[in-house]
């Protein structure tokens, strides 16, 4: 799925479930190994389709300042 997508998958969810109010993801850099560039781009298309819903989500994001080790 690209940003776009992601972004409109989103709006829909908001839009069918009025009462979800506010979505915090975290940004998977940490855990996940996402470069910052990606997580603009797929949290700058969240944030928009949380915009653009009716009524209007708040959007917040989960830092992640950790990264998963092996004990092995």
């Amino acid at each position: 799925m690209n940003a776009s997508a992601y972004g409109g998958f989103w709006r829909g969810a908001f839009d069918a479930a009025p009462a979800f109010s506010l979505i915090a993801p975290q940004d998977g850099v940490g855990a996940h190994n996402l470069s910052a560039a990606t997580v603009r781009e797929f949290f700058g298309a969240l944030r928009s389709g949380s915009h653009a819903a009716a009524p209007p989500r708040k959007f917040g994001a989960l830092v992640e300042l950790f990264e998963q080790v092996t004990t092995q």
